[in-house]
C-alpha cells in the first residue's frame, strides 16, 4: 500500500526524489535522477582517480608536453551544467609571451563566446571560465559542447589556435546535473 506514509510498503513506492510512485533513481554518483557522468575520471571510472595532466593525458605526469602548448578541462569535467564555471589548465613554454590568450567556444560558433582571458606566466596554470544557463537549448537533437582554445596573440583570437581542449558537454542547467 503505497497510500501509508512511513510504512515499508510506502517507502518502496518513493523514488530517489522522495516521490509517491516517482521513477528517478540515483545513478552511479549518487545523483538522484543523474546521468553517471558527474563522477567519472578521465577513464571513464565512476569515482576513479584517473585525472588528466595538464598536457590533456589521463594518468599521464605532466612531463609529455615539456615546450609544447595544451588546454585540458578537470578530471571529471565531461559534461558541464549551463551556468556553472569550467575549470581549464594550460601548460605552455615557461618562457611563453604574457599575450597569450585563451577563450571558450560553443559548438557550431567560431566566435568565442567569453573574452579572451589572458595566460598567466609560468609553464602551466589554471584558467577559470563561466558558461551560460541561456546556451543550453532543451529538446534540441544535437548535444551541445563548450572547448577551449589557446592562442598565441591576443590581436587576432581567429588566428589558428596552439591548442585546442577537448569538448565537453553542455548539460542542461541545475536539477539534470544534480544541483
Amino acid at each position: 500500500n503505497c497510500t501509508v506514509p512511513g510504512t515499508p510498503s510506502h517507502n518502496k513506492c518513493l523514488g530517489c526524489d522522495g516521490k509517491v510512485g516517482g521513477t528517478r533513481v540515483e545513478d552511479v554518483c549518487g545523483v538522484c535522477g543523474g546521468n553517471g557522468l558527474s563522477c567519472l575520471d578521465c577513464k571513464g571510472v565512476p569515482n576513479g582517480d584517473a585525472e588528466l595532466d595538464s598536457c590533456g593525458e589521463c594518468g599521464g605526469s605532466d612531463d609529455s608536453c615539456d615546450g609544447s602548448y595544451s588546454l585540458s578541462t578537470g578530471h571529471s569535467q565531461q559534461s558541464v551544467c549551463a551556468g556553472n564555471s569550467v575549470q581549464v589548465f594550460f601548460r605552455a613554454p615557461i618562457d611563453h609571451a604574457l599575450a597569450n590568450r585563451a577563450a571558450m567556444f560553443l559548438s557550431g560558433l567560431e566566435v568565442p563566446v567569453s573574452g579572451l582571458t589572458a595566460v598567466p606566466s609560468g609553464p602551466k596554470g589554471q584558467l577559470e571560465f563561466q558558461t551560460d544557463p541561456g546556451w543550453y537549448v532543451s529538446g534540441s537533437s544535437a548535444a551541445m559542447y563548450v572547448e577551449f582554445r589557446y592562442f598565441l596573440s591576443a590581436s587576432d583570437p581567429y588566428d589558428q589556435p596552439v591548442a585546442t581542449s577537448p569538448p565537453i558537454r553542455l548539460e542542461a542547467p541545475a536539477d539534470e546535473c544534480g544541483t
